[in-house]
């Protein structure tokens, strides 16, 4: 089983050349490593000229923007040249500047993804455990070959094209899956514009203004999804694309999506009454008082 890299990065010196050394060092080596340098104004070119090890190949770019979005472009430029090779990869993953990966975890995901025919896109995970699903990161992406180039790659003109090609997944009948057992590093925190980009995106994939609320309020109350001054990044990035009102994807799968998002709501809300009934009940139970009298709390 073979795979490819592909690794965009805009002024990334502090930590690139641990991102590249940790896929060299995986112990099954990709066929190759596409690094797009994005008209990188620091030390990054310098870096990339020296690695002489024919797997890296360096790409030179400059996008005229510095929004989110570009970077499904740059994507498309690495996987341009992944289709004229002689022997087509059976996976294609997608790193990151900011990413070390440990020496087995490209093994990891391959044997996973083989074990299971319907398992297309895959990713481990960083930071803390959670419990029940998630979907998968998008650095540290682990996909099908095959099935990415079947539905045309993301989609260069879709704000949220990270997310659509995983709902696009479901929707074909195919599964994704993040491993929590399978850990990598994440060497720098989200800023606060890609936050808020993600809240744009949401709107333009057809989520629910009532689901983001819930989300919202969740992370308000939890904050170990996301930190609280985040979750108002990512409601504010929705309310934005409702007045300014990008492109959107297809009614199809907006709709879709809403309803896949309803059903989570309606989940939300039933949680949210057991816990109000939870407190109700012990707020009710009787209590004894240091005299030995029971009364109500």
């Amino acid at each position: 089983m073979s795979y490819v890299c592909v690794l965009p990065v805009r002024d990334g010196e502090e930590h690139i050349a641990e991102s590249i050394d940790s896929l060299l060092a995986q112990i099954v080596k990709p066929t190759r490593i596409y690094v797009i340098d994005d008209g990188s104004t620091d030390r990054t070119p310098e870096i990339l000229k020296g690695y002489s090890d024919e797997t890296v190949q360096v790409m030179w770019h400059e996008s005229t923007t510095r929004d989110y979005i570009r970077i499904a472009y740059l994507y498309k430029l690495a996987t341009d040249e992944i289709a004229k090779l002689p022997s087509k990869p059976d996976y294609l993953f997608c790193a990151s500047d900011d990413a070390k990966f440990p020496p087995d975890y490209a093994q990891q995901l391959i044997d996973r993804m083989k074990a299971d025919s319907r398992l297309v896109i895959a990713s481990g995970d960083f930071g803390e455990r959670v419990a029940g699903d998630k979907a998968p990161q998008g650095t540290g992406r682990l996909f099908n070959y095959e099935y990415y180039t079947s539905v045309g790659g993301f989609p260069l003109w879709l704000p949220g094209w990270e997310t659509w090609i995983l709902h696009k997944a479901l929707m074909d009948g195919k599964k994704i899956k993040n491993f929590q057992d399978i850990r990598f590093e994440h060497t720098r925190p989200y800023s606060n514009g890609s936050i808020e980009s993600a809240g744009n995106a949401m709107y333009c994939l057809g989520y629910t203004l009532p689901s983001l609320i819930a989300t919202f309020l969740y992370n308000l109350r939890d904050g170990k999804f996301m930190g609280r001054r985040q979750s108002f990044l990512l409601l504010a990035g929705y309310l934005r694309a409702m007045i300014n009102a990008p492109v959107r994807a297809s009614r199809e799968f907006r709709e879709a999506i809403s309803r896949d998002q309803n059903v989570q709501l309606v989940r939300f809300i039933g949680s949210l009454a057991d816990g109000i009934a939870v407190m109700l009940l012990r707020s009710l139970q009787p209590r004894r008082d240091k005299r030995g009298k029971t009364s109500l709390k």
